[in-house]
């Protein structure tokens, strides 16, 4: 829908964030670039809704960091469509619409369309969404979805089930990135292994792994190997790199 009717709005976002990029890069200063980004998506978001003619009782919120009032470049923009009641087909239109128009523009959202009541059910089995709807903000719309939504979230939440809940999530997400790490650690080292050469072995604690950042460095020590075990190579000391 690359529609006439929206170019200016297209243009509105393109200048309105090349002009935040020359006043960071004349005077870096993150929050204020943030916020302003935030709020320039803020406008476009609701100037499209109306030009689109959302339902008035559905509602707009942004979540997330966006929710927040943050936006850096290149983000997501995390939105909930919060509606009264499951939409009609003619409102299924109008929304797949106002999706389409969104990426038109510029806009890279990332959405859900949710009653009050499937938001409080989603909230309460993954804590992720949950945490996402944690600071909603409201945009444009209806108040009514927005509040009801407000006071039954607040409401439901149990400060020591979403710190454990937090908790578990995060030494989850360890246990799957050290899991990674190996993954990548074993392809590496045969990598080294086959530019040694067939007749190579490893030394005995000679295999040296190092994580910095994104970054997993396989280094091999050869000098610890007897003469007869070292790649023909003259190097004593072969690493490989990735970003994972």
């Amino acid at each position: 829908m690359n529609s006439p009717a929206f170019a200016d709005l297209r243009e509105r976002l393109k200048s309105g964030r090349a002009a935040l990029a020359a006043a960071f890069l004349e005077r870096p200063a993150a929050t204020p670039y943030l916020s302003r980004h935030a709020a320039l998506v803020d406008s476009v978001l609701c100037e499209l809704s109306t030009r689109l003619n959302l339902p008035a009782t559905f509602c707009l919120a942004a979540v997330g960091g966006y929710g927040r009032g943050e936006l850096f470049p290149g983000s997501d923009v995390d939105l909930l469509l919060l509606l009264p009641h499951e939409p009609s087909a003619e409102q299924q239109a109008t929304l797949e619409n106002w999706v389409q128009a969104c990426w038109d523009i510029g806009l890279e959202i990332g959405h859900s369309v949710r009653t009050v009541e499937a938001c409080l059910l989603e909230a309460e089995q993954d804590i992720t969404v949950e945490t996402n709807l944690f600071e909603a903000r409201f945009l444009w719309g209806g108040r009514p979805p927005f509040e009801e939504f407000g006071r039954r979230f607040q409401a439901r939440l149990k400060p020591q089930r979403f710190f454990e809940g937090k908790l578990a999530e995060q030494q989850a997400r360890y246990g799957r990135a050290v899991e990674e790490m190996y993954c990548w650690a074993d392809e590496l080292l045969g990598r080294l292994m086959a530019a040694a050469g067939d007749d190579t072995t490893l030394p005995s604690a000679g295999v040296n792994y190092l994580i910095r950042g994104q970054d997993l460095k396989v280094t091999v020590d050869w000098s610890r190997a007897s003469s007869a075990t070292r790649p023909s190579s003259s190097a004593v000391t072969l690493q490989a790199q990735v970003g994972f």
